[in-house]
C-alpha cells in the first residue's frame, strides 16, 4: 500500500531506524529504509524516491532477526 507521496511526515524515516540494503540483478545496489510502525504494516521507502510503502511487520521482524 502507498501511504503517502512525499517528505517524511511521520513515518520515521528521518532517520529510519533501519537500512536494508540489496543488490539487484546487474550488480547494482538498492537501499530500503525502513521506519515507524503504522496502522497494518511498518513505513518504508527506497533510497531517493519519494513513496512511502506500509510493508508487513513480519517482513522488517525476518530481516532484523537475521542480522548480523
Amino acid at each position: 500500500d502507498v501511504a503517502r507521496y512525499g517528505a517524511d511526515t511521520g513515518h520515521g524515516l528521518a532517520p529510519p531506524r533501519l537500512e536494508v540494503t540489496v543488490r539487484l540483478e546487474g550488480g547494482k545496489d538498492a537501499k530500503l529504509l525502513v521506519g515507524a510502525t503504522g496502522e497494518g504494516g511498518v513505513y518504508a521507502r527506497m533510497a531517493g524516491r519519494e513513496i512511502t510503502y506500509l510493508i508487513a511487520h513480519h517482513a522488517v521482524e525476518a530481516i532484523e532477526k537475521s542480522a548480523p
